[in-house]
């Protein structure tokens, strides 16, 4: 249990970090392959020293002092694209917008519902992860789907097209003729 708030600190940091690697390659292919390699060297000397001062507080202390850093880094990363490039803070943050809008319905959701549950029922591990993962799973795909974000409208048409596919398979199966008999208006 006392594991629970670093992991979660953790995540956050992980999603930060796992932009690190698209920046590095575009500062790489553009020939500043200097740059990438002090970043690195600068950034392990910072997170140690975050580490040090995070341990005052534990392992949570740590977990922060690793966000800290990894905003740090972000931060530098996109000012220095930016500064290579002609790419600004909302050219390199527009195409994630469905992404962060999706995340932060799904956290908001996901809060709320477990407020409500904690208000009508004891709170049970397994089957608060089942129904929240599965919550936050619904909410996602429910707010990238129905706000019509240009950038995903290629891929949810290909999603749908692939679904009704396999929709169409299973419905010429075995399985698929029991539940739709020859003959029957399914669709």
């Amino acid at each position: 249990v006392s594991t629970i708030m670093p992991l979660r600190v953790m995540c956050l940091a992980g999603i930060l970090v796992a932009i690190d690697p698209l920046l590095a390659s575009v500062i790489t292919s553009s020939g500043f392959v200097k740059y990438t390699a002090y970043r690195k060297i600068v950034e392990v000397f910072i997170l140690a020293i975050a580490c040090v001062v995070g341990s005052k507080w534990g392992i949570t202390g740590i977990s922060w002092g690793t966000v800290i850093v990894a905003i740090l880094v972000l931060i530098v990363m996109i000012s220095l694209v930016k500064k290579m490039s002609l790419i600004g803070w909302k050219d390199y943050l527009q195409p994630q917008y469905p992404a962060m809008i999706g995340s932060l319905s799904m956290l908001l959701v996901i809060v709320a519902g477990r407020y409500v549950y904690s208000l009508y029922f004891t709170y049970n591990i397994a089957w608060g992860l089942i129904l929240f993962t599965a919550l936050g799973g619904i909410t996602y795909a429910t707010i990238i789907y129905f706000l019509r974000f240009p950038e995903l409208e290629g891929i949810k048409q290909e999603t749908v097209a692939s679904l009704w596919k396999i929709l169409r398979k299973f419905r010429n199966s075995a399985a698929g003729r029991l539940i739709w008999p020859s003959g029957s208006n399914a669709e």
